[in-house]
């Protein structure tokens, strides 16, 4: 296996075994989710334990991460089933940049969100009407100090100043608030997604979505004006 020891170690932590148990483990989760590459079955083990595998001390190559994204894009956009009593479920299937997410799901959308935001190379704008401070915590930290950062925000919760002028004084980031904003859009470099509800709640108690915009320029152009006519607040 191409992946460091440490993350091994890490993986065997936190689900209580050894070295000989996780490589079984490896095998059975490579044959479940029908993946030749042992080393994208341990790096799904441990995302499935909350191990950021992006984190430089694990060392684990470009090239994996890059497999187990496209294995993730497969397999979890894949497909939707709504049961109709008395009757076979009805299936649906999804493109590959529409994804549903049903209550409680709210793990699988902070992993596909902290998945896009890491692949940033220069800007973020994110339009969430009414965000609380985990919009930081939770995802925003994880792109690189010297990507651009905007926000567009409407009426925001908690802690969320205090912590996004925190946040700006180590990010390039510039935060505004408007009461026209009442959608929620993410835009990464040149791609755009929408997400059906508040991310701060999203798959919480009821399902949502989160749809890759095929052609994102006119939704950029609106938010673009809305943020340039808007009220600062860091």
């Amino acid at each position: 296996m191409a992946l460091s020891a440490e993350l091994r170690e890490a993986v065997c932590k936190k689900y209580g075994i050894r070295s000989r148990q996780l490589r079984n483990k490896i095998t059975k989760k490579g044959v479940e989710e029908r993946i030749p590459d042992r080393d994208v079955a341990l790096l799904l083990l441990a995302q499935e334990k909350g191990i950021d595998t992006y984190k430089p001390r694990f060392k684990v190559p470009e090239e994996k991460l890059k497999k187990l994204e496209q294995h993730l894009a497969t397999t979890k956009a894949g497909v939707v089933h709504a049961v109709v009593p008395q009757k076979k479920p009805v299936v649906t299937k999804l493109r590959k940049a529409e994804k549903i997410y049903t209550p409680g799901e709210q793990y699988d959308l902070w992993k596909d969100l902290r998945l896009i935001l890491r692949r940033v190379k220069q800007q973020v704008f994110v339009v969430e009407p009414h965000p609380n401070e985990e919009i930081f915590t939770l995802y925003l930290d994880s792109v690189p100090t010297d990507v651009k950062i905007r926000i567009l925000v409407n009426k925001p919760h908690g802690r969320f100043v205090e912590v996004a002028k925190k946040f700006a004084r180590k990010y390039s980031a510039e935060v505004r608030r408007s009461p026209d904003v009442h959608d929620r859009h993410i835009f990464v470099d040149n791609r755009a997604w929408v997400i059906g509800s508040s991310i701060k709640d999203a798959a919480t108690k009821k399902p949502t979505y989160m749809i890759e915009l095929l052609n994102k320029d006119p939704f950029l152009r609106l938010y673009e004006s809305i943020f340039s006519k808007s009220t600062a607040l860091v």
